[in-house]
């Protein structure tokens, strides 16, 4: 909705502010908790000519705001974590909160309702991937879950080497997920189990999530920035 959310969170001054992307006039600034918080605000894109909103979580709850007003339209309370992000599919939201913890909105609007709790899923650094009915979840220390977003059952478990603080990507059936040393692994995931079909070494340490677009994917270094595309 036109508006730049700058969710800025630590021991010290923390709020969140809404920005006008033309003019960078302030738009909004709310207070927030004074601690530190590297999660980033996820957007809920409206269905149904609803409203788009903006969630802001912390350790505290998860927050849905207007973008271009900062108004509160809800708020799930509970301990949530501070590193990875929520990740919203459809009407539905997985928060890393309790293990992770999936919540359903109404068609036209409302507070949510919770659908399951699952400690089996519990997220680690990097923030959940869905699709397909299914959401992916790789721990700091390398195991990689797959579960149903359904009910939040756990359908496979794979090992991997290192350990883990970027978000992984998925792209044509394959999760491309790279370690902190910069080793990449790209899992096939369109089968009942995961399986690691090729690797890639970087060279150098790797902390940022991938990014993908126009078939390609790019990749952030300690010192460089990579480009990969198909044939």
């Amino acid at each position: 909705d036109s508006t730049v959310i700058a969710q800025v969170e630590n021991q010290g001054d923390s709020f969140v502010a809404g920005i006008d992307a033309a003019t960078g006039k302030n738009l909004w600034k709310i207070p927030r908790p004074e601690s530190a918080n590297w999660a980033s605000p996820t957007v809920l894109t409206a269905k149904d000519g609803g409203q788009n909103l903006v969630l802001l979580q912390c350790g505290t709850d998860l927050a849905a705001v207007e973008p271009r007003t900062g108004r509160t339209v809800w708020k799930f309370e509970n301990s949530c974590s501070t590193i990875p992000s929520t990740t919203v599919d459809g009407n539905e939201v997985y928060v890393p909160a309790n293990g992770l913890t999936a919540l359903s909105l109404p068609a036209g609007g409302g507070d949510p309702t919770m659908l399951w709790e699952s400690n089996k899923l519990s997220v680690g650094s990097a923030s959940p991937v869905v699709h397909d009915g299914k959401i992916y979840i790789v721990k700091r220390a390398g195991v990689l879950s797959c579960g149903d977003t359904a009910e939040g059952d756990v359908l496979w478990q794979l090992r991997l080497k290192g350990t883990f603080w970027a978000t992984p990507v998925l792209a044509d059936g394959h999760l491309f997920l790279i370690n902190q040393d910069g080793l990449a692994q790209i899992v096939k995931v369109d089968g009942e189990e995961g399986e690691v079909v090729s690797e890639y070494d970087f060279g150098e340490p790797v902390l940022g999530s991938p990014a993908v677009a126009d078939g390609a994917i790019y990749f952030r270094g300690e010192s460089n920035l990579w480009k990969m595309a198909g044939n």
